[in-house]
């Protein structure tokens, strides 16, 4: 079953035909059921919140642009859209514009459990495909929201951000697949997770000016009760759990990856360009008490197959930053068969400030990117990179879609 949305169209009963569309999403979608297509017409749209929509395994909910238009805008103040407590739910083909600050800390586009903190199955088996956030100015907020999602997958979008504290926010949230989008223009964090996220694939992805901030940050500090599972008193909490980072592009941050509480991470096989502030950065995350509750510092996570191609006269006089206060589990982080290359100084390229010692490392040797000023940073054939990495099973394809050798090169691009 089809269901319309159109501009000109009314919320009038019975509304959803193609030659008597709904207005608005919201009146479209309480009357899907398992199989629905609310197609949402070109056009210019109204904020909306928009929940409890509920399909099938077998028959998803689809809501998104009408095939073959150009996409539906949706533009105003934040949120401009905001999806709660959906289950087997696919969003597509949409556009989001943020005309005007709301003077509000408010992310722009936000799916959610509705707060229902203690459910798992408040919002799960949802899919975000093709849809663009762009010019978007909330302040503090995070451009993206995902908060209390279980088994998710956001796909192909982009965020575009002008004055906005983090791209894309993941908070509370498991078992999930971030690929193939591309972030620009954060001054915070393009992506960023926290709240007991885990088991996350942040894959592909391509990150650009984050503008001083970090290219992903894996820990942040929220509130107590925005925590899913809730927390645990008297038991060491994990803010972030089991996230891989993997063949993500991340050109000019201020760091390119911050392990940040995370617990048993990998950030493998990335290219970072230009990081304008340090190499790589470790902090012990909330392990002091936080509303009564402990937490476990940053901890078995691994820095493996990485480029970090860098001026030094950038990134000033300290790269490496374990921490202002030391931790004690510090040493149980590890580095691995990473390019490290300042291409003005090349004889200091190796991370200055590090407690870790690495295995394999490269340092010193340019990588052999094809073009890096015109931000061609594929591998030639004869560059130290190619087939040098440690073989992983947790990788799959490069930033172009290409299986990875055995052994793998360095870096997004096999």
């Amino acid at each position: 079953m089809f269901l319309h949305v159109a501009p000109g169209g009314t919320d009038a009963a019975g509304c959803g035909t193609e030659e008597a569309p709904c207005s608005t999403v919201a009146a479209a979608v309480s009357a899907a059921t398992p199989g629905t297509a609310v197609r949402i017409h070109a056009g210019t749209y109204e904020p909306e919140q928009i929940s409890d929509v509920a399909g099938t395994a077998e028959a998803p909910i689809w809501i998104g642009g009408a095939p073959g238009e150009e996409r539906p805008v949706f533009a105003g103040g934040t949120p401009i859209l905001h999806f709660s407590r959906l289950r087997h739910v696919v969003v597509h083909d949409l556009e989001l514009a943020h005309i005007a600050p709301s003077g509000e800390d408010i992310p722009a586009f936000i799916v959610d459990d509705g707060e229902v903190y203690a459910d798992p199955t408040a919002t799960q088996f949802v899919a975000v495909e093709r849809v663009s956030v762009r010019d978007v100015d909330t302040y503090n907020a995070a451009a993206v929201r995902l908060a209390g999602v279980h088994d998710f997958w956001l796909l192909d979008s982009e965020i575009v951000a002008l004055d906005t504290s983090d791209g894309l926010e993941i908070i509370g949230s498991h078992r999930g697949v971030v690929a193939g989008n591309a972030v620009n223009g954060t001054s915070g964090a393009a992506v960023v997770l926290g709240g007991g996220s885990s088991d996350v694939e942040i894959r592909n992805n391509r990150i650009f000016d984050t503008i001083g901030g970090y290219g992903v940050r894996l820990g942040t500090i929220v509130s107590p009760e925005e925590f899913r599972p809730p927390l645990v008193p008297g038991v060491d909490n994990i803010e972030v759990q089991d996230v891989r980072v993997l063949g993500n592009l991340i050109v000019a941050p201020g760091v390119g990856v911050s392990f940040n509480g995370c617990v048993g991470c990998l950030v493998a096989n990335n290219t970072i360009v230009f990081p304008n502030h340090s190499l790589l950065s470790y902090f012990r995350g909330m392990a002091d008490e936080l509303g009564g509750y402990v937490f476990r510092t940053t901890e078995d996570n691994r820095f493996v197959n990485n480029i970090t191609y860098y001026r030094r006269s950038d990134v000033g006089a300290v790269e490496f930053i374990p921490s202002s206060t030391p931790f004690p589990t510090l040493m149980t982080n590890s580095l691995q068969t990473n390019l490290w290359y300042a291409v003005d100084d090349p004889k200091a390229s190796s991370p200055v400030g590090s407690p870790l010692t690495e295995e394999g490392s490269i340092a010193g040797i340019d990588p052999g990117f094809v073009d890096v000023a015109g931000g061609d940073v594929h591998l030639k054939p004869d560059s130290p990179a190619v087939s040098s990495g440690t073989p992983l099973a947790a990788l799959s394809t490069d930033l172009d879609g290409a299986c990875f050798d055995d052994p793998p090169s360095r870096g997004a691009l096999q």
